[in-house]
Formats: structure tokens, sequence, C-alpha cells
């Protein structure tokens, strides 16, 4: 059986936590900007996997783009309240 590579242990994790959170902010909406955060988080460390493990170069820039604007738009929207 082959060993699963670090990213994509942290890929697993990301995702659990992904889903358990956006389950939490269906009840408490303030948490909506930090569940994005963690989804842009999840989809830069996808990019990363894609590149790295299955060397798929042209969605790795699809998943950093879209997890990067992701995390900038959560974070301007935290700034501004």
């Amino acid at each position: 059986m082959k060993k699963l590579s670090i990213g994509l242990k942290i890929q697993f994790v990301l995702a659990i936590i992904l889903l358990i959170m956006l389950i939490v902010t269906c009840f408490y909406n303030k948490l909506l900007n930090y569940s994005e955060i963690l989804a842009g988080i999840t989809l830069l460390v996808m990019a990363y996997n894609n590149q790295k493990e299955y060397k798929r170069k042209a969605m790795t820039a699809i998943y950093a783009v879209v997890g990067l604007l992701i995390i900038v738009f959560a974070i301007v929207r935290i700034i501004n309240g």
C-alpha cells in the first residue's frame, strides 16, 4: 500500500475541518469569512498537490488563483466589517 504524502494528509484534514466549519456556519453566520479563508487555504493546498503529486499543470493555476481570490475577498470583508 502506498503511503500518502504530507500534502495529501494536510488536504484531507483541511477538507474535514472545512466541512465542519460549513456546518457550523449554517448556525453562526459570523463565521462565514473564516470558512471562506479556510476554503481558500484548502484550494491552495489542492493546487500544491496537483503540481507535486499529480503533475496536472492546468488545474494548478486555477486552484491557486481561485484560492487567493477567496482569501483576499474574505480578508477585505473582515477589515471593512
